[in-house]
């Protein structure tokens, strides 16, 4: 009788392991969707540079440029 209670409360523990497991795998997929936004947003910035970049250059020669 003590076994099947005991059988059951370690399917229990069991479970409770399944779901933190779940849970930690579920909070790594986060971290990691966070981690390409963020390559993202870089990505975005170093594009924004190098327009401004070449826009600014082309100013620059613009204005410079001996008449």
């Amino acid at each position: 009788k003590a076994n099947k209670k005991e059988n059951s409360r370690e399917r229990e523990r069991e479970r409770e392991r399944e779901r933190e497991r779940e849970r930690e795998r579920e909070r790594e997929r986060e971290r990691e969707r966070e981690r390409e936004r963020e390559r993202e947003r870089e990505r975005e910035r170093e594009r924004e540079r190098e327009i401004f970049m070449a826009k600014s250059k082309c100013k620059f020669f613009h204005t410079n440029a001996p008449h």
